[in-house]
Order: C-alpha cells, then structure tokens, then sequence
C-alpha cells in the first residue's frame, strides 16, 4: 500500500529535517511517522532541483559543491 502525502505535509517534512540541528533524519521521520526512505527520498530529490531558493533552504553544511561554488561566485563583488 502506498500512502500519498501532501505537499504541504512534504514541505513542512523537509523543513524539520533541513533545520534539525543535532537531530538525525531518522528521528524526524519516527516523529512524522513515515519511512526515513521515504523521507530521504523527498530529501534527494530537492537537492537535484538545485537553485538558489533551495540553497537558502539548506544549512551550508549540507551545500553540495557545486552550491558552494555559486554561493561563492554569487557573493563576490
């Protein structure tokens, strides 16, 4: 069986675990009560939808590369 989630419900997801601080993902996902594969899931494939919106999203922790290089390009003068 497969359970559809809102987007919103996937928004506010992402948010919990994008600001989780010493949190691990999996005890987000106990907390929503969903599959941490799931959760990853929706967490991958933000990331490939890789644009300065979602950079500001994300902790610069978690910047790939290549986000970091445009962060950096983006900010010199």
């Amino acid at each position: 069986m497969q359970t559809r989630y809102s987007e919103e419900f996937k928004e506010q997801a992402l948010s919990k675990v994008l600001q989780r601080g010493d949190k691990s993902i999996q005890s987000i996902a106990d907390e929503l009560n969903i599959s941490v594969f799931t959760l990853k899931g929706w967490l991958k494939r933000t990331k490939s939808h890789s644009t300065t919106e979602t950079m500001k999203q994300q902790r610069p922790k978690d910047w790939t590369r290549k986000q970091r290089f445009e962060a950096l390009l983006a900010s010199a003068g």
